[in-house]
């Protein structure tokens, strides 16, 4: 077996370096895509003005109500029973969810 020549090595490790540079931008794109998608979904501040709980969100004063009730409605769909009882995996997924607000 012949020795790898100076040029073909550095062809080489440019292209490892090349790799790991991409991986490195695709994970930096990916982390700032999930910043901007779940950065404005937070309230910006929550004080109390007068006894009353506000929250302020983009630039808009919102009063807390605690009278709501929640409900969360979820539809089942139920497969075969080819899994053991006491498994981690289960035989049933949610296809259905609703959530009332009264």
């Amino acid at each position: 077996m012949e020795p790898l020549s100076r040029s073909r090595i550095l062809g080489r490790v440019l292209v490892l370096v090349i790799l790991i540079g991409l991986a490195g931008g695709a994970l930096f794109a990916l982390k700032k895509w999930e910043n901007k998608r779940d950065g404005g979904n937070a309230p910006e501040e929550v004080t109390l003005q007068e006894e009353k709980k506000m929250i302020r969100y983009k630039n808009q004063w919102y009063e807390l109500r605690d009278n709501i009730e929640t409900v969360l409605v979820i539809g089942l769909d139920k497969f075969s029973s080819q899994v053991e009882r006491n498994s981690y995996n289960n035989d049933q997924r949610a296809d259905f969810m609703l959530l009332l607000m009264v």
